[in-house]
This record gives C-alpha cells, structure tokens and sequence, in this order.
C-alpha cells in the first residue's frame, strides 16, 4: 500500500512539472505585454478559409494559419499574449465585429476594416502587408507598432474614430496614402510615409484633428522626389510636435524634386511649441530644389512658440491664410531669399521673427502689428513695426516710479508705464509705420523718456530705438546732494579753412532736438519736448568770438531773459530757464566780420602766417626743384661723354 502511495505522488509531481513546462513555454514574453496567467485558452484556425460567427478568444497561443480570417455576424476576437502569424492573405472585419489585441503579434497579414467594425491594439505588434480601413469603423492603437510594407498604389484608412497613442505607425512602398476620420487624435505617435517612390501623404479629421508630443513625416528617397504631406481638418491642433515633409538618403536632388506641406483647417488652427519643416530639413541630408509650405483656415490661425520652415536649393515660398486672424506669438517663419505671405484681416506678431520679405497683403489684411519681430523687409496695405522699450530705475528700486516715453516729432506722450518691485517697466512703442506706399511711410529712430520717483525727477535720455532697447535712470540723488547726471549735447562750429574746429556745448536736464545753426550762420535752433509742471534749465558754452554782439534767447518767439558772461579765456556762456514743455528755442548772435567771417558759400580765410608758410614752402620746393634737373642734366651730359660708341 505504502509503496503504490508513493507511485501516485511521484506520477502527481510530474505531471504539475510537465504542465508547468507547458505553460512557460507558451507564454509569449512581448515587450510590454501582461504577464502570462498560466492558462493556454483557444485552439489555432484550421487551414484554409474561414469565417467566424462566434466570440473567440487566444490567450498565451501561438498560431500559424493559411488563408482568409473573416469576422462575421457579431464575432469578437480576441489575442491576448498571443501570436499569429498569416501567409499573406488576409483578415476582414464586417458590421459590428470586433477584433482586440493585448500583447499580441500579426505578422504577413493584411488586414481590412468594413462598416461599424472595431479594431483595437494595445502593447501589441502588427507587421503587415497591407492595413486598410473604409466605411468608418472604430480604430484604436495603442503602445503598439504597426509597419506596413505594401506594394499597393494607395493605402487608405477612413473610420469614424483613429486614436493612435504612445504608438508607431509606418507605411513603406505606397504611392498614395490617405489616413481619415470623423476625429483623429494622435498622441506620443510617430506616423511616417517612407518610400522610394513615395507621392502623398493625407492625414484628415473632418471634425477635428489632434496632434501631441508625436511625428508626422513623408519622405521620399527617389531621384525624382515628390513628397507631399497635408494634413486637414475641422479644428486643427498641432502641440509638441513636428510635421515634416522632407526627404531621406539622397544628396542633390534634380530640379524636378519638391517638398510640400499644406495643413487646413475649416475652423481655427492652433499649433503650439512645434515644428513645420518642408523641403532641406538637415545639411547633409537632401536637397530639394522645390519647398513650399502653406497654412490656411476659415477661421483663425495661432503659432506659439513654434517653427515653420520652408527652404530648398532653387525655389522656396511659404505663405499662412486665414479668414480672419494670424497671431504669432514667439514663432519663427523661415523661409530665406523669399516671400512670405500672410493674407489675413488682422496680424498680430509678438516676440517673433521672419527670415524672409514679409508680405502682409494679397489686398485682403486690414491691419498688422509687428511687436518685436525681426523681418528682414515689410510690404503690404497697412503695417505697424514695435519694439520693445525696457527701463530700469537703479535709484530705490522698491520705489514705484513712472516712466514717460515721449514721441520727439509730435511731442506727445506716447507711454506712461509704472517700474515694478525690481525697478523695471516695459512698453512697446512704434518704430516704423507703413501704408500701400513709401510716401506714408513712418518712422522713430529714438525716443525722450524721463522718469519721475516722488519729488524726484530724472534728466530726459534719448533713447534710440530697434527690436529691443533698455535705458538706465538714476532718479533720486540718494546718499549724494548731486542731481541726476545732466545732458551734454555738442554743437560744431568750423570758422575758415585751416583753422581747428570749435564747439557749442548745451548743458541741460532737457534733451535739445533738431540742434543745427541755419543758412545765414546768425542763430542756433533746437526744440525740446516733455510734460509740464517744472522746469528745463540750460548752460550753453560758446566761443567768445562767435558773436560782434551780446546773444538773445527766443522761445517760442519772444526773448527771455538770460544770464551771459564768461566762462573761461575762450568761451562765453549762457545761462537761462524755461519751463518744461515743447518750445522752440533760437540763439541769435551776429558773426563777427572779417577774419571770423560766416559766408553761406565756403570762403577761404587763411591767416598771413598760414600764407607766409604756404609761400616759403613753394620757394624751398622750387629751388629743390631746379637743383635736381640741373643735377640731373649734368649727370646726363657726363654719360654722353663717356659713351664708347659716341666716341668713335
């Protein structure tokens, strides 16, 4: 009895090891499947043709079958850590099928989708020869790659949904293919068209289209290159991302050869922190000698933080459409040695740039405002080029202080901004203006600014102006009883021929424009600008012999009262006061006569003993003159002499 116990237990514990066995060895192991439940369920096809009408499930099976797999009726199959791998033929869904796979394997098959199927792969593996969609099923991939190597023309996958996520999807050897869907939602994916003779790549979600974090690129590696990507859609959102339609493996394209990318949107395009590149994507890679680029919608177009660039050997053009409104925000628009065209009712650029001649017309824009963007040249209805203005008050920072910006040409305030907690204050201020022609065109080459903080005043700077300008102000005298540092403006002044230039120096809180001496040499004139409510205070230093008479001071027309007197052995000076606001200001003094003479015409007034120098100069140069050719002919006469063959 003891002995047959012991037989059965022996018998008992092989047979747990061979199942055991069993089932290690069946269970799949796929990257990033579930872990095998120890359980083999299902039973491989039987060869040949067949056609399901029942829910079947394979769990941890592995399968080799020839022939057709047709789902019917309301079939569900199911993979799950499981294998199949087919001979070429083919796997249909109909009506209402479905077909799951987790953790599982197709290989060789080419699979098609009719009606309301429901195809889903979830970290699974499909390597096909040909996957095609029509009549809009429901098709979800999910952490899985899908390659599908096809001879086929044009590969076509329509559903009602595609949601392809943290997946790879790649189409090799398709002339045509063609990705649509009610919504389309692609998400951590790469989706990539890559053929020798491959033509167009379409990608379209007719109510809306989703692009995150993922690739999406048509590439051609053929001598005669024609890659075409567009991408369509209601609303289309493209974030993170990089749409390429480029080429791959080839140097030095022929002039036939054209990279295009066009993305439309019936309702608003957005696309954010991404990548638009069409046509010479890398410098050793490809050279395409066509590129064009074309963003268009029925509503608006945004570009945040993102790049489009079209850019090839021979012909390049890039050009954004919208029915109502462009705003670039941070973006790049790359397209050298071209035009770029927007064509829109209102643009609006912040902190952009355009390499390339900006073209905001088409005869359709309204309006465009460029705040801080580089564009190499601007043409078009109506423009308005700004940059940004940064000021910071070094003098008690914490202190709230206000910043005036003030237009030099019209005298107008043109920004009153407060510092912040750190001392700073920002605005943006218009540089340049255009309008149909150069005839209304403006611009502001600088700007006046002063600051005041409390009972504090700063002395005006001028600020001259491009993309981005900072001026510094010290406004409060701090642990110093001096003022802030004055403005010091110099006039030139040249009296005659060889004699050294003097100066009119201008010494004030105030910023003197459009400083010149006028035609009749008997004034000085300038202008000032700024708000009111104290006082512009000047010093002017002249030459003591500028003027036969005591200077006047005119603002505004009527003389003012001044302080005159000298200032050292060979300047004057000229004190007087005003108050602050837009005047116009005109020293008038009467040049001297004679030597000092001003004329309208340049005269020369040398001194006698500039003319006693310039004479004795001539003299020594003439005898030097005719001591060398007497020497000279004397040397000549001697050779003559010595000559054998004069001799003879």
């Amino acid at each position: 009895m003891k002995l047959a116990q012991s037989l059965a237990l022996v018998l008992l514990i092989c047979f747990l090891l061979a199942g055991s066995l069993s089932i290690s060895t069946l269970s799949l192991g796929l990257p990033g499947s579930r872990a095998a439940s120890g359980t083999t369920l299902g039973s491989c096809f039987p060869q040949g043709n067949i056609v399901l009408n029942v829910s079947t499930t394979w769990q941890n099976l592995s399968c080799t079958h020839a022939g057709e797999i047709t789902l019917a009726g309301n079939s569900v199959f199911t993979m799950i850590d499981s294998s199949l791998q087919e001979n070429g033929s083919a796997i249909r869904l109909y009506n209402d099928t479905q077909a799951s796979l987790v953790g599982s394997i197709i290989t060789n098959a080419e699979i098609f989708l009719n009606d309301a199927a429901n195809f889903s792969a979830t970290y699974s593996s499909l390597n096909l020869t040909a996957f095609v969609s029509q009549d809009y099923p429901v098709l979800s991939i999910d952490h899985s790659d899908v390659d599908v190597a096809s001879g086929r023309l044009n590969a076509t996958v329509s559903a009602y949904s595609l949601d392809f996520v943290d997946s790879s999807i790649t189409y090799s050897d398709a002339t045509q293919l063609s990705i649509a869907a009610s919504n389309v939602t692609i998400s951590s994916s790469s989706i990539e068209g890559e053929t020798s003779s491959f033509e167009a790549m379409t990608i379209e979600g007719m109510q809306e289209l989703g692009i995150a974090n993922s690739t999406v690129s048509a590439e051609s590696s053929s001598p005669n290159a024609r890659a075409s990507l567009s991408l369509s859609g209601g609303v289309v959102d493209i974030s993170n991302s990089v749409i390429e339609g480029s080429g791959s493996g080839y140097y030095g394209y022929p002039p036939v050869s054209s990279s295009n990318v066009t993305i439309d949107s019936s309702n608003d395009l957005n696309v954010s922190d991404s990548k638009i590149l069409s046509g010479q994507v890398s410098s050793t890679v490809g050279v395409y000698q066509n590129s064009e680029i074309q963003l268009r919608s029925l509503g608006d177009i945004l570009l945040a933080g993102s790049t489009v660039q079209s850019m090839a050997v021979h012909g390049s053009s890039l050009s954004v459409l919208a029915a109502y409104s462009v705003i670039l925000n941070d973006s790049t628009l790359y397209c050298p040695s071209a035009n770029v065209t927007i064509a829109t009712y209102s643009l609006t650029s912040y902190d952009s740039s355009i390499a390339g001649s900006l073209n905001v017309g088409g005869g359709e824009i309204a309006n465009a405002d460029l705040f801080n963007t580089t564009v190499s040249a601007v043409s078009g209805k109506s423009y308005y080029v700004y940059g940004r203005f940064l000021a910071h008050v070094v003098s008690s920072p914490s202190i709230e202080a206000n910043v005036t910006v003030i237009d030099p040409t019209t005298g107008l305030t043109t920004a009153s901004v407060l510092t912040n907690s750190t001392g700073w204050a920002e605005a943006m201020l218009l540089l340049y203006q255009g309008a149909n022609s150069t005839s209304s065109q403006f611009s502001c080459p600088y700007y006046i600014v002063e600051v005041t903080q409390g009972s504090y005043r700063s002395s005006q700077i001028l600020v001259p102006t491009n993309n981005t300008f900072t001026a510094t102000f010290s406004v409060d005298p701090g642990l110093s009883s001096d003022p802030p540092t004055p403005n010091e403006v110099i006039l030139p002044i040249t009296y005659g021929f060889l004699r050294p230039s003097s100066f009119m120096e201008f010494i004030s809180n105030s910023y003197p424009l459009d400083l010149y001496n006028n035609a009749s040499y008997s004034t000085v004139d300038f202008s000032t600008v700024g708000s009111s409510g104290y006082s512009f205070y000047f010093q002017v230093l002249y030459p003591a012999n500028l003027s036969a008479t005591t200077p006047s001071v005119l603002v505004d027309g009527a003389t003012i009262s001044s302080s005159i007197g000298r200032y050292n052995s060979s300047c004057n000076y000229i004190n007087f006061t005003i108050p602050s606001g837009d005047h116009y200001v005109v020293i008038s003094y009467v040049a001297p006569g004679g030597y000092y003479i001003y004329q309208v015409a340049p005269y020369f007034y040398p001194s006698a003993l500039t003319i006693a120098i310039v004479a004795a100069f001539s003299i020594v140069a003439s005898a030097f003159l005719i001591h060398f050719i007497r020497r000279q002919r004397r040397f000549e006469h001697v050779a003559l002499l010595e000559d054998p063959i004069c001799n003879q």
